[in-house]
């Protein structure tokens, strides 16, 4: 059978004419898409492929790349999947970025850590976190705390009256652990703002390292007379006010005043020495234990 000039041109037209005007969607799981984009809304993208028409969430689009013709030469994937009669292209699409509520809905998980500023005498510390996001809108947060009230040291000389005498040395130290968790509600989707509520439980240890002989003599210590320590356990409930960041590497800052519901404390006031005329000041100090009102920054990773 013999053909006309006219339709070997059709044939050699149909078997390599490949459209200009095509897109290839890299989505955020790896999946590639390649067609024309035939609309573009406020959260979603259409493109039209060899399958029919596609519709994609604007915030699971990572990438959009426009194929020329070498691409498409040297891609027979790709070929496979585009129409072979496009219609007028779409320019490519500013793909919106996503809102906090969606970010909270791809990456679920958040662990970080933290520095904390604590009321009264107490206390810098350091905080780990973990965050579950149940929901666009809300979250379970759990933390681990661990604070040290700095030691500091007190001298008070016997023998007022005199240059020279004999005093008392007093080390302190607060050390103080807390495992909390809140519930956290994001209000707005185009903001991290939170509240949140929730409880814990809190273990405190006070120490009086030594009271020791001073000689501003020789400015050295003789033998320590004494130490003590005791211990608080208890059950507290917290509020939250704060902001976090939305995906990846973020950063977030909270305020979390607290009340200590109940506790136990084997502190005895008439184990500190009536030696020292700071015995009211150590016994502030013990107090400050159940003032847990904090301030926390942290740095973490969602994915």
């Amino acid at each position: 059978m013999k053909l006309h000039v006219t339709q070997f041109c059709i044939c050699i037209f149909c078997l390599f004419a490949q459209p200009v005007n095509a897109e290839t969607l890299t989505l955020k799981d790896g999946t590639i898409i390649n067609g024309i984009i035939k609309s573009i809304g406020t959260t979603d993208v259409v493109i039209s492929t060899i399958l029919g028409d596609l519709t994609i969430e604007g915030s699971k689009i990572l990438k959009v790349e426009k194929l020329t013709n070498d691409n498409l030469q040297n891609d027979k994937a790709a070929n496979s999947l585009l129409l072979s009669t496009p219609e007028q292209s779409q320019p490519i699409p500013d793909i919106p970025e996503p809102t906090f509520y969606e970010m909270h809905v791809i990456e679920k998980n958040g662990w970080g850590f933290g520095a904390t500023r604590g009321a009264g005498e107490l206390l810098n510390g350091l905080s780990l976190f973990y965050d579950l996001n149940y929901s666009e809108s809300s979250q379970f947060h759990f933390q681990l705390d661990s604070n040290t009230r700095e030691p500091k040291d007190y001298v008070t000389y016997l023998n007022f009256g005199e240059a020279v005498g004999n005093g008392t040395y007093i080390w302190t130290t607060i050390n103080t652990t807390k495992l909390l968790s809140t519930y956290r509600y994001f209000p707005y989707s185009n903001s991290g703002f939170y509240v949140g509520a929730g409880g814990g439980l809190l273990k405190s240890t006070f120490k009086l390292i030594s009271i020791s002989t001073y000689n501003s003599v020789l400015q050295d210590y003789d033998t320590t007379k004494y130490s003590y320590n005791s211990q608080l356990t208890g059950v507290f409930v917290l509020g939250e006010l704060g902001w976090q960041g939305k995906d990846g590497f973020f950063f977030h800052i909270s305020f979390q005043p607290t009340v200590l519901l109940s506790f136990t404390d084997n502190y005895d006031v008439n184990n500190i020495p009536n030696a020292t005329t700071y015995k009211n000041k150590i016994n502030d100090i013990h107090d400050n234990q159940t003032l847990l009102h904090q301030i926390v920054f942290g740095i973490g990773w969602f994915f």
